[in-house]
């Protein structure tokens, strides 16, 4: 009887368990290659914004009449924020027909706005003060960024953020990467940078 030999190559087994740690490693290294649907949800509704700003600048340039962002948080229990557009017409602020229609954010996402440089709370609080000493008419709508016929706008940077990121300080969170971003660069056009997954 003589010595049997192994034949070369690879068992079954040893397939399957090169398969399987393959398979693990693919599952731990794809959610920093493929964005979670969390922000991909955070990309599509910062899109959105995004094109609606480009529409609407467009629209006041063609219409000769300013149009005006505002952006508020709910003063629900959930706090979800919304946008809204307003055509500035007849010496008053007129809500906007579609496609500009007011947006409510979904629950899991955060703004973080700077207009010409200084907080959207600390402008809030600074209207809010204003507005006890005044007698103005409460349906006043003020938006805290406008779109000028002749192509200008006000200076502004948007960040939306998902809502995990909200104990970060605003430093850490200007920094980023997860955040949807849109400003204005130095030549005065808007620009936008998707936000990626967490690293």
């Amino acid at each position: 009887m003589g010595i049997q030999r192994r034949s070369k190559g690879f068992s079954l087994l040893e397939l399957l368990v090169v398969i399987v740690i393959i398979g693990f490693a693919i599952g731990v290294a794809s959610p920093n290659i493929n964005p979670s649907s969390a922000t991909k949800r955070l990309n599509r509704q910062g899109d959105l914004l995004f094109a609606r700003l480009r529409f609407a600048a467009d629209e006041a340039l063609l219409s000769g009449e300013a149009i005006g962002l505002a952006m508020e948080q709910q003063e629900d229990a959930k706090g979800d924020w919304q946008y809204s557009w307003y055509r500035y017409h007849k010496g008053k602020w007129q809500a906007l027909e579609a496609p500009l229609t007011p947006t409510t954010l979904p629950e899991n996402m955060v703004v973080s706005m700077e207009i010409e440089g200084e907080p959207l709370e600390d402008i809030e609080t600074e209207r809010a003060r204003n507005e006890s000493d005044a007698t103005e008419d409460e349906n006043t709508v003020k938006p805290v960024v406008v779109l000028y016929p002749g192509g200008e706008m006000t200076e502004f940077d948007i960040n939306l953020y998902p809502q995990s990121t909200l104990s970060r300080s605003r430093t850490q969170r200007s920094n980023d990467k997860t955040a949807y971003r849109i400003s204005i660069n130095e030549n005065g056009e808007l620009v936008s940078r998707l936000a990626q997954g967490p690293s």
